[in-house]
């Protein structure tokens, strides 16, 4: 039981340190894109 709550943790953290920097981005983006056309 130990071992499958150790791997969901990790999968979690790894699925945590990859979405999260593809939103910051992606919300600058679309903030560069608000400005761009003004």
């Amino acid at each position: 039981m130990s071992d499958w709550v150790g791997v969901a943790a990790a999968v979690l953290i790894v699925l945590a340190a990859v979405s999260i920097p593809l939103l910051f981005y992606a919300n600058a983006d679309y903030l560069v894109d608000r400005f761009k056309k003004k």
